[in-house]
């Protein structure tokens, strides 16, 4: 596996380096759909390693995976009455997780096509979490299980 400091990724002249770190690498079927989500703070290049793609809308992009693969299950990070905790959900990939817009979440209309939701129990008096941090700690409970490679 190839791995590189920040400087070495920020460095434009890595394109050879970077595809064939992307080919190198062992490849999940994981998928995040970010619908309308207005502060990605996108991270230093890695747009040029991993794969990505626009869709008009959250729901298109569901659409998409379901059809790419039957077997991808699609998982809002939402607060919900049809929620489960996020800890006790059985992840599978192909998994396609979905976050939405900081302060209006995921739109019913995407949730009514997701497969299940997940819920990160919140504490305190605000009622949600950054959704780049949501996201987070729902995909390393997603990739924990998954078997260790060197």
């Amino acid at each position: 596996m190839v791995k590189m400091n920040a400087r070495q990724l920020r460095n434009s002249s890595l394109g050879k380096s970077l595809k064939k770190a992307r080919s190198e690498k062992r490849v999940n079927e994981i998928y995040i759909i970010l619908d309308n989500v207005l502060d990605t703070k996108a991270s230093i290049n890695t747009t040029e390693v991993v794969e990505w793609e626009y869709c008009e809308s959250a729901s298109d992009a569901v659409r998409k995976c379901k059809v790419q693969s039957a077997k991808c299950k699609i998982v809002a990070i939402e607060q919900s009455i049809n929620s489960a905790p996020y800890d006790k959900f059985d992840y599978t990939l192909p998994i396609a997780l979905v976050v939405g817009h900081e302060s209006e979440g995921v739109p019913q209309k995407t949730l009514d096509l997701c497969d299940a939701i997940v819920e990160i129990p919140m504490f305190g008096v605000n009622i949600s979490l950054n959704v780049m941090v949501s996201l987070a700690i729902v995909l390393y409970k997603a990739i924990e299980k998954l078997p260790k490679t060197d």
